[in-house]
């Protein structure tokens, strides 16, 4: 966790008294999602922050494509022989490492265009510049590494003053829920959740029901009158 000057504490979020003033303020007495009241229970975020690499990573990648257009650097650019491709870069990030497969997580066998760095998929590819040769690709990324070096301190308090707006938000318990010990560890650490339509089963977040749920309804199946009673 990273605190208000920007330091990197070793202390958990929930061992601060915030955190714990915070759990009074929002814990239930019973699971938002299975409606078991089983002590204990916890306190549940549906959304965690990103890791500060990730967020940093952004930033970094944001003042490269800013500062290149800069007149000290565009000279040395203009040095390097381009050439123009049509290459499978992901328009999200620019990332050449795209595949044309299943999305992770995807068990429908639809295959799309899926950038392996950022996620993203079923995009239109865009032209990018590209070095003609391996000299030109060395100076670039030395042209790369000296915007770095320029800004690596407005990069890192970029990158901190939005990681703290992620801990903010965190701390505070918005968008956080109570959870059963059960439902907590299968969020958590098996991405599954809660059937709405059975309300028994457990499924990937990739799914929006447990996959018999999404089979025509049987009468002898156990939950066929709750739900009828339902809709």
């Amino acid at each position: 966790m990273i605190n208000k000057d920007g330091k990197k504490v070793t202390t958990k979020p929930w061992q601060t008294k915030r955190w714990r003033e915070m759990r009074k303020r929002t814990i239930g007495d019973s699971c938002t999602q299975c409606g078991s009241e089983k002590k204990p229970l916890v306190i549940q975020h549906l959304n965690h922050p990103p890791k500060f690499s990730s967020i940093a990573r952004k930033v970094r990648n944001k003042y490269l494509k800013k500062k290149l257009m800069l007149k000290k650097y565009r000279s040395k650019i203009n040095k390097i022989e381009l050439t123009k491709m049509e290459r499978k870069a992901c328009p999200k990030c620019d990332s050449l490492n795209v595949d044309f497969a299943k999305k992770r997580g995807d068990k429908k066998g639809i295959k799309r265009h899926v950038c392996r760095k950022c996620g993203h998929d079923n995009f239109i590819f865009i032209i990018i510049l590209i070095p003609y040769d391996r000299d030109s690709q060395k100076l670039l990324t030395t042209i790369n590494n000296q915007i770095l070096d320029d800004y690596q301190g407005k990069i890192l308090d970029e990158a901190n003053e939005i990681n703290q707006k992620f801990n903010n938000h965190y701390m505070s318990g918005k968008g956080a829920t109570t959870f059963c010990k059960k439902c907590a560890y299968l969020w958590d650490i098996h991405k599954k959740k809660l059937c709405k339509i059975c309300k028994s089963k457990y499924h990937s977040f990739s799914y929006e029901t447990y996959w018999d749920c999404k089979k025509p309804l049987r009468k002898d199946q156990p939950y066929y009158n709750e739900l009828e009673t339902r809709i």
